[in-house]
């Protein structure tokens, strides 16, 4: 596509023409400044830049504004990222147009405070907001399903895949998040929190408004928003990309205020949950990006769910799986003759039948029971709680199997009284990872442990990079342990905010490798196969287990291989089984 930069702006002193006056308009939707362009394909937006086509022509000056404001909105609630429009790659022209249309609605409710009101009066005329997506993956996951769609209205632009695609491969470094921008501004809007004065509380949105803009349209937008950079500043051209920008005034209805907002260190769900500061690895650079990610830990909120059953026995698929741990586990061994445990210890049963055939009587101790040995174990199960596993499959989710397989495994880890805790994670950009606690390590698994598994709701995205070093964390601040596992339960695929592709690969892989130096076992569990996971744990790091049975089979090979390659680098030797 031949697309070439919009004509020359004149000066804005006076009135605004409708081209200079959509730019403005354009950046205050978007929140940072955005490049108009002109193009040959129909209207479309490659989530940085918005391209004019020939369907432009056709339209009035303010439907070009309403034109230009709905493609800057889908910029501006992450429409346009390529981890979602890789799922619409190979859709239809209806399911593209399915996308706009619920995408649209979803950014008149999120910018209902920013958007002009008479292109929010137009989306609900002509779109509807009865069906209203909480995200854009699952936008895109909706819009797969519908077969026909209707054709929107000229207003709303169009959908070019290609062009997100070739950007981001382009620039693969977006500008910062507004949780970033959150966390930039925490420590200098706590120390102006206690001035009530006017230009006190705008000095720190102004400065992040300072940078970026540039040339005529930038200078007109500084003035508009009070903010202007200062005299020699040697920035030019029409608008930059390299700077922090976002839009002040009225934040959408239901944000938090950046001052209201916690610490970095602090979770931004509760007050009372510490967070946790991570490096990042950057491959491009090849090193890491210091105190890059902040992991909260808490508890799940509004987990109240009837679909987990309630406390019960131990389960036929949890013996089974009791039975393959205690073949790996070398912190536990057979005790014939006991009271209670998994197994039913055959001599003693005969013993007791023979007694009672004799008259005598039987020692009750009929079942095998375990004893714990010096050499502790110690295991974390880590369920990928995102919408990357909220996709149907047949009549149930994936994320549902991944639970079941969670369940399971937490009860026969609790029935071996094994030191275990099984903690949730999703995350929202690289300073909101949130770690959600089903049992902690001194926890039970008891019923309010379930209740929290079960009540569970996928959302959010994976940095999975982040979570695991924070579950390597947990596992190595646990006494008296020799060996520790880590079980991630998910599909494999690492997306977050400026994380995908070669960068979350190769992120995910340095977090692997820097859990076994600290003589962390990780292993992965998926319901599904995948290329994601083959690429990420290796052939035999990962196993597919669509249910408890299959787990069962293979938990005892998976963990075997994964402690005998921590023992290998730490110089050690490990037993598949010890009595």
């Amino acid at each position: 596509m031949s697309t070439t930069t919009a004509p020359h702006l004149p000066r804005v002193e006076g009135p605004a023409d409708p081209l200079t006056s959509a730019v403005l308009l354009a950046s205050a939707v978007a929140g940072r400044p955005v490049e108009l362009r002109l193009g040959r394909r129909p209207t479309h937006s490659d989530g940085w830049s918005i391209t004019l086509g020939p369907d432009a022509a056709e339209l009035s000056d303010h439907e070009v504004e309403f034109l230009v404001m709905a493609q800057a909105s889908l910029m501006a609630v992450g429409s346009l990222v390529p981890g979602v429009v890789h799922l619409l790659r190979g859709a239809s022209s209806d399911a593209h147009r399915q996308f706009l249309a619920l995408e649209l609605g979803r950014a008149r409710r999120e910018l209902r405070e920013v958007l002009p009101g008479k292109l929010a009066m137009l989306i609900d005329r002509d779109l509807g907001t009865t069906a209203v997506t909480g995200s854009s993956l699952e936008s895109a996951r909706r819009a797969l399903t519908v077969r026909q769609a209707p054709d929107l209205p000229r207003w709303c632009g169009h959908l070019d895949l290609d062009s997100v695609r070739r950007r981001a491969r382009a620039h693969p470094a977006d500008p910062p998040s507004q949780a970033e921008l959150a966390a930039s501004l925490r420590e200098q809007v706590e120390r102006q929190q206690d001035d009530a004065d006017d230009e006190g509380e705008r000095s720190t949105l102004l400065e992040k408004l300072a940078g970026p803009f540039s040339g005529p349209v930038g200078r007109a937008f500084q003035n508009m928003l009070g903010a202007r950079r200062s005299e020699g500043s040697g920035v030019t051209g029409f608008a930059t990309g390299g700077g922090v920008s976002r839009r002040s005034g009225r934040p959408p209805a239901g944000a938090v205020p950046v001052s209201a907002l916690p610490p970095a260190a602090m979770a931004t769900a509760t007050t009372s949950a510490v967070g946790h500061v991570y490096p990042e690895w950057d491959v491009v650079r090849g090193a890491h990006r210091a105190a890059w990610c902040t992991v909260a830990t808490l508890d799940p909120s509004g987990t109240t769910s009837t679909a987990g059953p309630a406390p019960r026995r131990m389960s036929t698929e949890e013996r089974a799986v009791a039975r393959s741990l205690m073949r790996v586990a070398p912190s536990w061994g057979h005790r014939p003759r006991s009271l209670d445990g998994p197994d039913v210890d055959l001599t003693a049963a005969v013993d007791l039948q023979v007694a009672l055939a004799a008259g005598y009587t039987p020692d009750p101790r009929v079942h095998v029971g375990e004893r714990r040995r010096a050499g502790e174990i110690g295991v974390l199960v880590l369920l990928d709680a995102t919408e990357s596993a909220s996709g149907p499959r047949s009549e149930t989710t994936l994320f549902d199997e991944h639970r079941v397989l969670a369940d399971v495994l937490a009860g026969a880890l609790h029935a071996l009284d094994v030191h275990a805790a099984t903690y949730a994670f999703r995350t929202r950009g690289r300073h909101d990872v949130r770690f959600l606690r089903c049992k902690g390590f001194s926890d039970r698994w008891d019923a309010a442990g379930r209740q929290r598994l079960w009540g569970l709701s996928p959302s959010g995205f994976t940095r999975l990079g982040a979570a695991l070093r924070h579950g390597t964390a947990m596992l190595a601040d646990q006494p008296g342990l020799r060996h520790r596992v880590l079980v991630v339960i998910g599909d494999g695929i690492a997306y977050d905010d400026g994380y995908e592709g070669g960068y979350a690969t190769a992120d995910t892989a340095r977090a692997l490798a820097e859990a076994r130096r600290r003589g962390v076992a990780c292993v992965g569990l998926s319901a599904r196969p995948s290329y994601a996971l083959q690429d990420l744990w290796g052939v035999e790091g990962h196993r597919v287990a669509h249910d408890p049975h299959v787990l069962a089979r293979e938990i005892t090979p998976l963990l075997t291989h994964a402690l005998g390659q921590v023992a290998l680098r730490a110089g050690k030797t490990i037993d598949e089984r010890r009595s």
